[in-house]
């Protein structure tokens, strides 16, 4: 059951980018017109719209200005370096978390799985992943810095380093980063909080998901 639930946690973010979901899309060269349609993301570099009884075509990338599919807004991004630093975004789209005086994103794009085998010789393994990436900026400077942490402890010197200057309003929030309270787990709830100038204290998250 356990190996059940494992494998659906890891198939679901790659069965709902593979399907049509509800929303509209915006060209760059109309600015004011949203196109009604269904719309997919088989993986970061493609995007397939179908349009009320018309086939599925797909969308140049970069003549699109933003779109939004389900519940969820995409915003445009570029320049920055992902899978270990072999691939750069030139033109890519990340969901927008939170906007305000900071902008958070999740960059979401497919890893290749290593094929590994057991001891008698069975094949596992393989295939593709979705994995994410978090990124910040202050609004209106299109200037992106990825924010990471090793997921065991959820914070480090370089986390600690390249947050503390997007939460610099909030003392309360840098000194539970000094702390070491503030970990990724909570960035959205601190993203969020400083945006909407609503109140913060990171919760345990051991608790949190146990509760």
């Amino acid at each position: 059951m356990r190996f059940l639930l494992l494998f659906t946690a890891l198939l679901l973010p790659q069965v709902l980018f593979a399907q049509f979901e509800s929303g509209y899309y915006v060209l760059i060269r109309e600015p004011n017109a949203r196109h009604v349609a269904q719309i997919k993301m088989p993986d970061e570099n493609k995007l397939f719209i179908k349009e009320g009884d018309q086939k599925k075509q797909e969308l140049d990338l970069e003549q699109v200005a933003y779109f939004k599919m389900g519940n969820k807004n995409y915003r445009p991004v570029s320049g920055l370096s992902i899978k270990k630093g072999k691939q750069t975004i030139t033109h890519g789209f990340a969901e927008v978390l939170d906007s305000g005086q900071v902008m958070l994103y999740a960059y979401s794009y497919l890893v290749t799985n290593s094929t590994m085998m057991t001891g008698n010789g069975v094949m596992y393994g393989g295939g593709s992943s979705w994995a994410t990436i978090h990124l910040v900026e202050n609004t209106g400077q299109q200037n992106f810095t990825i924010i990471s942490a090793p997921s065991f402890t959820g914070t480090n010197k370089e986390f600690r380093e390249t947050l503390r200057p997007f939460l610099a309003a909030r003392a309360d929030m840098v000194k539970y980063l000094d702390a070491k309270l503030l970990l990724i787990y909570h960035l959205e709830m601190a993203v969020r909080a400083l945006n909407h100038g609503e109140a913060f204290v990171p919760v345990d998250p051991w608790k949190a998901t146990t509760n």
